[in-house]
């Protein structure tokens, strides 16, 4: 076992972190005892995926998924989507696994702060990083990453229209092709022949 520099301040950061988020709506215990089960060294990257509420016609919630944004994460039993079934009730809870997903999440938040070179790296291969928090986690701060490609919705009945037609309350967002044409550097031209 090695001395790791500042590695109090990151587990205080860290506990204070997951306090905040870890009684509503999780229900989990606000201390973190050391220590702690080992995080794994992998990313994974979720696409990133919010509610759109149609008001009108029944005032239906639309899934919709981003081809341009992903939630950055530590690899574990319970990505993100599972944590968003555990606390919608879709999927039985299991806290050790809630407990370890809150972890990861915010662990990759504390690196990025504490370490602004990662983030550098991150837009230097053209990402836009920014912590977000999700709403229907309890606010927990996330790591998203977003490639630099527009996307837009078109209208609330079109989207109606096409959930109506494949009974899935899902949609995804759609990429504004003219944005990509006026991207200015080099990854233009490699996404328009991609694309064409």
């Amino acid at each position: 076992m090695e001395e790791v520099p500042r590695s109090e301040k990151a587990f205080a950061d860290l506990q204070d972190l997951y306090a905040t988020v870890c009684e509503t709506p999780f229900g989990l215990p606000k201390k973190l005892q050391p220590p702690l089960p080992p995080i794994s060294n992998q990313l994974e990257m979720t696409p990133f995926q919010y509610p759109l509420h149609i008001i009108g016609s029944g005032d239906k919630t639309i899934h919709v998924t981003s081809p341009t944004r992903w939630i950055l994460s530590y690899r574990s039993e319970c990505p993100i989507n599972r944590l968003k079934a555990m606390v919608s009730g879709a999927e039985p809870r299991q806290p050790d696994e809630m407990r370890q997903a809150l972890i990861n999440h915010l662990t990759l938040v504390i690196l990025l702060r504490h370490v602004p070179n990662l983030t550098q790296l991150l837009e230097d291969l053209r990402y836009q990083v920014e912590v977000r928090e999700l709403k229907e986690l309890g606010n927990l701060p996330v790591v998203v990453l977003k490639a630099p490609v527009q996307t837009f919705l078109p209208s609330d009945e079109f989207i109606l229209q096409i959930t109506q037609l494949s009974g899935i309350p899902a949609f995804q967002e759609i990429i504004d092709m003219e944005a990509i044409e006026n991207i200015s550097d080099s990854l233009k031209e490699s996404l328009i022949k991609l694309l064409s």
